[in-house]
């Protein structure tokens, strides 16, 4: 038996199979009933051009090698970010996409290589300084501070230059709502919006967003989702994802790592084209195979 609570109400209770036909359920996980089409991700969004491409890029990691107490994670790691560009950052779990993100934070020292930010060399610096210089960061998990109310989680992090408080509740209308409400009583979606709000607060020439979507109903995936685009006209991004295909219908480039190396580096279009790459580099089935295996677990 399955009891289905939504915003504080039972929904629903009963056997599975009664409980997942439910029209209430599917449009409290995802945003419709079955009936309707469920709308998809935006793909025309707006790529940046091949001037733009050709100019000086933001971030550039140069034979980048990092890991934890001596052990080698990212093992001679070359990437770029343009201005005004989406990267997507994909792999299977535990390939070095996180690392890649703590080391361009500063938060585990380079063995080897050298990270470049608007051409200054910010290999070594200390976290706090690379913030100051243009770079923030949206870590897995959130890591917001779940004491605080919604208004002093943002205004820890204001800093001049920054998002207003009305820019971010324009970009945020649920966080408007619950102002007055501490993080550790927000919903998944809302401590999402929170996290990406505070990095906003301070002026950022680069966000790097870590599994934003984790975690997330789907129908709270694409409220999300709609903010990340919102974002491109702020900063240059950075996403690691697993789920392939929530990034690349909004990036403009990708990298795909395998055991700490570049697998792929390329447009993210012709990866999203491109099934059987995306099978054999991030294990993604087709949905032929995933029917087949379907029976087999049904038999």
């Amino acid at each position: 038996r399955i009891t289905v609570l939504h915003q504080g109400k039972v929904i629903a209770d009963g056997a599975p199979a009664e409980v997942a036909a439910n029209p209430v359920v599917v449009e409290a996980y995802l945003g419709k009933s079955r009936s309707e089409k469920v709308p998809t991700l935006p793909v025309a969004v707006a790529r940046v051009s091949r001037s733009a491409a050709a100019v000086a890029p933001l971030l550039k990691l140069e034979d980048l090698r990092a890991g934890y107490d001596g052990s080698c994670v990212l093992d001679g790691l070359s990437m770029i970010v343009n201005p005004g560009e989406v990267v997507a950052l994909l792999g299977r779990n535990g390939v070095g996409k996180t690392t890649t993100q703590r080391a361009i934070m500063g938060v585990i020292p380079a063995q080897s290589g050298r990270i470049y930010l608007d051409g200054q060399d910010i290999t070594g610096k200390k976290p706090f300084q690379i913030n100051r210089l243009g770079i923030s960061i949206v870590p897995e998990g959130r890591r917001l501070f779940p004491n605080l109310t919604v208004r002093d989680n943002i205004r820890i992090a204001a800093r001049r230059g920054g998002a207003t408080a009305d820019e971010i509740f324009d970009l945020f209308p649920k966080l408007r709502a619950r102002y007055r409400a501490r993080a550790e009583n927000l919903s998944g979606g809302e401590r999402q919006m929170l996290a990406i709000a505070r990095a906003l607060m301070a002026p950022s020439k680069l966000i790097l967003l870590d599994e934003p979507f984790e975690g997330l109903a789907p129908a709270v995936v694409a409220e999300v989702m709609d903010a990340v685009l919102r974002l491109r006209t702020r900063s240059s991004m950075m996403i690691v994802e697993h789920k392939a295909e929530l990034v690349l219908p909004i990036a403009d480039h990708a990298y795909v790592l395998v055991n700490g190396k570049i697998a792929y580096g390329g447009a993210a279009s012709e990866l999203a084209a491109d099934l059987p790459l995306q099978e054999r580099l991030l294990g993604v089935a087709h949905a032929k195979t995933t029917a087949e295996y379907g029976e087999l677990i049904s038999v």
